[in-house]
């Protein structure tokens, strides 16, 4: 196996580079300066070379900076390369067709975005690892730029070769882990997301040398598992509804069209849930429970109900199941024996899912899919309700588990009882206290550890951070009653109060303190003179407005990017727009931090 170096490029009308950073962390940078200038034979021969020697490793490289890389080393000017990535980014040319225009490609990376989880920008996944420096591109992608501009987009690639390194450390064991798949099936899914995985394997494993017909039905209709029984009026008649429902597909995109009886609430011991096409989730909002919370969870949900369903993609024939059972009953046995087994096997089952409403897919079964996503929901609710009329309070339920408040092992009787009926296996827990803000959103306290989930969770590659040392300090003072005030006194990490987040069009950020207020807004607060509530919000709207073209019209502007990270500071201002000049959400007097520096600022505001 070659040894892995990150690679990116940057490309303007006269100005093209190739930055390469090798895996003892220095960079080779390759350019050309000059709208008719190419690449310099001595720097095309030792880039060929790197390209032989090493893995380059990229981020949305397959679809642009590869082919990007072979027109240059193609001897190809600089006008002529940004001619293709105006081609590759604005007008949607595939990558495939740059290369029957432009011949064979010369890089083949490895190309991480379909690896992160989610959807994001580089600069986005970089905030996320609490990256040194998040910076975007320095000028306009279509501006000639001159000698002293081409040295600053030099170093702004360099920035963007750190991140990516970064990117590929936190995602080294994915990466592991297809490596050993590739090695198993002799497959190339290094640069393949959980669900491109799963098509690989199964088309690989069962045979298949090129894609089946897939055909578009235009409804299926939903029949539930005879040991689908429910006691309640309005549960039996949510039964019905889903049996008696044509769910028509809309035949361009492969997917369901919506019903309205599904927007309707179902309530069940005092708790509404919401059901539809996805999952189950219950409606609370701020709860509180302590002491003798229990947790049950469905085993491998979605693959067993697959399994269970008796139903496979059509197209991929009845070896398929068989082929998914083995890989789910594989997992089963191992899961907390061989980690590394048990991931792998995850990906093709979980991937799976992920591709059966797709029409795209040689896995599309529409059918399938809503076999699985309905009896979960039905299944869940059988729990819920026998739960609640045995007199056990049930506090939340979501997608594929419940919990509920039990002093004993009744309840977990009654779930395995079910669980034998639905032929699913159910795995239980329990907990000291629950704080949720929603089902989505809340602190689990055990024994000897803590659980979040979304907001109150860590930070993670999933989700932007949202000064996340304010919520390290709830789960420690829920956890061991350590006050809040001491956490944040204690912490030195200054990215620790950072947030960050996304601006459609990039934020600006200019300091506003020397920026007046309206006459009739500083009458108002020096006189103090009581108004009503919406007369006061009209006058403050105003004054924002007055003191927001001001700053926008201010020389000391500053562009940040589109990927912001910023501190509340004692006399901060807000961030706006580019292209509207409204106020970024949540930046009202904050301070912009896209450098991490070592010390901690004097200004920055704990209140």
């Amino acid at each position: 196996m070659k040894p892995r170096a990150m690679y990116d490029v940057e490309v303007s009308p006269n100005y093209m580079l190739v930055g390469v950073e090798l895996p003892n962390g220095k960079v080779k940078q390759f350019s050309a300066f000059g709208s008719n200038v190419s690449l310099c034979e001595k720097d095309v021969n030792k880039l060929r070379k790197l390209i032989n020697e090493y893995q380059f490793v990229g981020f949305n490289s397959i679809k642009y900076d590869d082919p990007i890389t072979t027109y240059m080393l193609s001897g190809e000017p600089c006008d002529g390369v940004y001619q293709l990535s105006k081609a590759l980014i604005e007008e949607g040319l595939a990558h495939w067709d740059a290369y029957a225009e432009i011949g064979r490609d010369a890089v083949h990376s490895m190309d991480i975005i379909e690896v992160a989880p989610q959807s994001a920008s580089l600069k986005a996944y970089g905030s996320r690892l609490f990256t040194k420096k998040i910076q975007d591109l320095p000028y306009s992608p279509h501006q000639n730029l001159s000698k002293k501009q081409t040295k600053k987009m030099a170093e702004y690639n360099k920035v963007d070769l750190t991140v990516t390194r970064e990117l590929y450390t936190a995602l080294i064991d994915q990466l592991d882990i297809r490596q050993d798949i590739g090695d198993k099936y002799q497959i190339n899914v290094m640069s393949r997301s959980d669900a491109q995985i799963a098509e690989d394997v199964f088309k690989k494993a069962l045979g298949f040398t090129k894609k089946p017909k897939i055909d578009r039905p235009s409804f299926v209709e939903y029949k539930a598992p005879s040991y689908v029984k429910f006691k309640s009026k309005n549960l039996r008649k949510l039964l019905e509804d889903f049996e008696s429902t044509l769910y028509k597909i809309n035949r361009d995109t492969g997917k369901f069209i919506a019903h309205d009886w599904m927007k309707e609430k179902i309530v069940v011991g005092g708790v509404d849930y919401t059901i539809g096409i996805g999952g189950l989730h219950s409606n609370e909002k701020a709860l509180v429970h302590k002491g003798d919370i229990k947790n049950a969870d469905i085993a491998s949900m979605y693959p067993s109900l697959i399994i269970n369903s008796g139903k496979f993609p059509i197209q991929m024939g009845k070896n398929w199941l068989a082929l998914y059972t083995q890989f789910r009953d594989d997992r089963m046995k191992i899961k907390h024996t061989d980690k590394k087994l048990s991931a792998v096997l995850k990906i093709f089952l979980n991937g799976t899912y992920g591709k059966l409403n797709s029409p795209y897919s040689i896995l599309y079964a529409p059918h399938l899919m809503l076999d699985t996503t309905i009896t979960g929901q039905l299944s869940l609710l059988m729990v819920v309700e026998a739960l609640t009329n045995a007199g056990i309070t049930v506090l939340s339920a979501n997608t594929d588990g419940v919990e509920y408040v039990d002093s004993t092992k009744k309840g977990q009787k009654i779930i395995d009882k079910l669980g034998k009926k639905m032929n699913l296996v159910w795995e239980h827990a329990g907990y000291n206290a629950l704080y949720a803000r929603d089902v989505n959103n809340y602190i689990a306290v055990y024994d000897d550890d803590v659980k979040s989930k979304g907001a109150y969770g860590e930070p993670t590659l999933s989700k932007n951070s949202e000064y996340p040392i304010v919520f390290e300090a709830i789960r420690q003072f829920l956890f061991t009653g350590k006050p809040m005030s001491i956490t944040l006194e204690e912490c030195a990490d200054p990215v620790q109060f950072t947030s960050v987040r996304a601006v459609t069009g990039g934020g600006i950020w200019g300091d506003d303190k020397d920026i007046p207020n309206t006459e009739e807004f500083t009458t108002y607060t020096l006189e103090r003179k009581t108004i009503n509530r919406k007369q006061n919000k009209a006058l403050e709207k105003r004054n924002d407005k007055f003191r927001q073209e001001l700053v926008l019209a201010s020389d000391d502007i500053k562009y940040l990017g589109k990927t912001v990270r910023w501190y509340y500071a004692k006399d901060g201002s807000p961030i706006y727009y580019k292209k509207s000049g409204n106020q970024v959400p949540k930046t009202q007097g904050c301070k912009p931090m896209m450098n991490i520096k070592k010390k901690f600022p004097k200004d920055l505001d704990m209140t």
